[in-house]
């Protein structure tokens, strides 16, 4: 008969065995995990950085957020009023994104457009980096790099040097990190709290941090009711604490809670809709974004996979954004398929992650992740190397950035009030030139954009007139296929450039 010491070494073998075993598998996935981001960084990064630089340029808001950070790099202060209108000139404005103006500043000082758009490039990277990441340890490989590349190919269009870049790595990180919490039920324990840096370097780049904001109160208040209802004093504190941390660094930014406002002020502008980032999408031109929206919720119906909670709520969410305006189409694309990832590999075993004895690509990216890591270094590198010192002029397109244009109207000393087409606001703040309007809807409001928008498309020539004579308008920068420039020929102002991009017309003495 045995004695029970013995059974007592046997148990504490075999449970030691089974943590060790345990730990080995999670390295195991961890070291997949790596060697997916790896590949998923390399590939983007060498895709944007030989084919797409110059699609980085295509937004007029690029100009607009140099133009902000070279006032903030000149004087050593944040803008408290509008500096760079003057039609708005004086009235309260602040540089919500001030930090992603700085950062965009700086590297044009450094190395003009080429430093600009490298850093879109590397942030593209880390993004799908992020998402492959976090991807490989829910699924199995080939269908986490496949999902993430479908991901990536979505939100392409946001690939554009604008502080949205940077939100959208946040964003990555925000929604890994809080579904990570979520699925261990950790939101008392200290990875909870990493959350709070991120909330304040986010608040400071852009203001898309109040959907991260509202996506971390969604799920966060779940935890809190579980808290509640279990009488669990402790953990209950310790939730209230997380809550009001991030709460309060959300509004630590030189703008204070005016930040936070600064969303819903913008959402609430009815002539948004005639900006084209803020479009109904056209679906029946986008069938990839439509293939996707409806391609998910026919997976969560086949499957009958149920959301509940928090996850239910940010995918309603994300839906009605992406319904809304085509800018919700990226909000959609990056966050939805996370929501559904492990619901999903829980009901489709297949999906999920495969042992890495029966699976070859697996085995192959534990065993060698590190060789995997070492050659998308080296790649990534020759890459750099090679753009930086054989790849052609960068330059942005001349259809946001009218350079012959300008240059035409101050070789004819055109310094007055200047009225533009919304596209060419960014590039005249870059010029240094006060501009009639640009993308700051916000500071303009609704009664000014429905004026102006209408004055554009020319509803009524006679409103047009006055709208320019009330605000002193001695020359004009616009397209030259809009309404109110074949107006104004019409009305005798001088011709005095004219190419496929911009016009600039002069109103007689």
């Amino acid at each position: 008969m045995r004695e029970p010491s013995a059974d007592i070494i046997i148990l504490v073998h075999r449970l030691f065995a089974q943590v060790t075993s345990l730990n080995k598998e999670f390295l195991r996935r961890q070291y997949v995990a790596l060697a997916a981001a790896c590949v998923a960084f390399t590939f983007v990064y060498v895709i944007t950085a030989t084919l797409g630089r110059n699609e980085f340029l295509n937004d007029p808001d690029t100009f607009l957020h140099l133009g902000v950070g070279n006032w903030i790099l000149q004087y050593y202060r944040l803008p408290t009023v509008d500096q760079f209108s003057y039609t708005a000139f004086g009235k309260p404005w602040f540089a919500a994104d001030w930090i992603s103006d700085l950062v965009f500043a700086v590297l044009y000082k450094a190395g003009q457009w080429r430093a600009v758009t490298e850093v879109v490039a590397v942030t593209c990277a880390l993004i799908s980096g992020v998402l492959s990441f976090y991807l490989a340890r829910k699924l199995r490989l080939s269908v986490a790099l496949g999902l993430t590349a479908i991901i990536v190919a979505l939100i392409s269009p946001h690939f554009l040097a604008r502080p949205v870049i940077f939100s959208y790595l946040l964003l990555s990180i925000w929604i890994v990190l809080i579904l990570e919490i979520e699925d261990r039920a950790a939101w008392a324990e200290p990875q909870g709290f990493v959350l709070i840096p991120i909330m304040l370097l986010w608040a400071n780049v852009h203001g898309g941090f109040t959907f991260g904001l509202l996506v971390f109160y969604l799920f966060l208040g779940n935890a809190l009711y579980d808290a509640y209802s279990k009488r669990d004093l402790r953990k209950l504190r310790r939730l209230l604490v997380l809550f009001a941390s991030v709460t309060v660094v959300a509004l630590a930014t030189p703008n204070g809670p005016l930040a936070t406002l600064r969303t819903a002020q913008l959402m609430s502008i009815p002539t948004l809709g005639n900006v084209d980032e803020w479009h109904a999408p056209d679906f029946q031109n986008d069938k990839f974004h439509l293939i996707s929206i409806v391609g998910l919720f026919a997976l969560l119906a086949f499957f009958g996979i149920r959301l509940r909670g928090p996850r239910l709520l940010t995918l309603l969410l994300v839906s009605v954004l992406a319904l809304e305006h085509r800018r919700g189409l990226g909000l959609f694309a990056l966050v939805a398929p996370l929501l559904i990832v492990r619901p999903l590999s829980e009901c489709v075993p297949w999906l999920a992650i495969q042992d890495h004895v029966l699976d070859p690509v697996t085995r192959f990216a534990s065993r060698r992740s590190g060789s995997i890591a070492l050659a998308c270094t080296v790649l990534v590198a020759g890459t750099c190397v090679t753009m930086w010192t054989t790849a052609s002029r960068i330059e942005p397109p001349a259809r946001f950035a009218p350079e012959k244009a300008i240059s035409a109207a101050r070789l004819a000393g055109l310094n007055d009030n200047v009225f533009n087409s919304y596209e060419f606001g960014g590039y005249l703040i870059f010029k240094g030139i006060p501009t009639f309007i640009d993308g700051r809807v916000e500071l303009y409001g609704n009664q000014f954009l429905q004026r102006y928008f209408a004055s554009m498309a020319l509803t009524n020539a006679e409103e047009a007139t006055q709208f320019l004579n009330r605000y002193d308008v001695h020359w004009a920068l616009l397209r030259p296929s809009e309404p109110i420039a074949f107006m104004l020929r019409v009305d005798g102002w001088v011709q005095l450039f004219n190419d496929d991009s911009a016009i600039v017309l002069a109103k007689r003495p």
